[in-house]
């Protein structure tokens, strides 16, 4: 009974393998990229590259100057001293 080896309705059956010949979800890009807000800005909206790499996360260093909540969104206005907002 504990030692049998044939099938018997568990999770990891052969068919229920990924079905090949199918179309493959493109991955998001799951790096963490230290970037100036100019960067940023330059972006458009489709995607997030820097240096022709493909940018997951950002992290922002800079001094937060100006803080505004509003009824669906914070928008932080941040100086990262590079001559820019």
């Amino acid at each position: 009974m504990w030692n049998d080896q044939g099938g018997g309705g568990g999770f990891n059956t052969p068919g229920s393998q990924t079905p090949g010949g199918g179309e493959k979800k493109r991955t998001r890009a799951q790096n963490l990229v230290p970037v100036t807000i100019s960067s940023v800005l330059e972006c458009t909206e489709e995607s997030l590259s820097i240096e022709g790499l493909e940018v997951g996360m950002v992290c922002l260093l800079g001094k937060v100057v100006s803080i505004s909540n509003e009824a669906t969104k914070s928008v932080y206005t941040l100086k990262d001293q590079n001559g820019t907002n």
